[in-house]
């Protein structure tokens, strides 16, 4: 489980450059999907940003 969260970090440090917008976004995406399950796995919510919290987003909410 601890791999989600390793690998959305390697991702955020990787410094990847993008050829397009829209790969980028679809790899910062991948990302954040990443860490939430993490956060899901641990039963722990979701931080929102500017201390907000919530739950987290499931697979199936986007690819479902």
């Amino acid at each position: 489980m601890l791999g989600y969260l390793v690998k959305a970090t390697e991702n955020l440090e990787s410094g990847q450059s993008f050829s397009s917008a829209r790969a980028a976004a679809v790899f910062y995406h991948h990302t954040e999907l990443l860490a939430q399950v993490w956060f899901q796995e641990l039963k722990v919510p979701y931080p929102a940003g500017e201390g907000k919290v919530r739950e987290p987003e499931t697979l199936d909410d986007y690819y479902g």
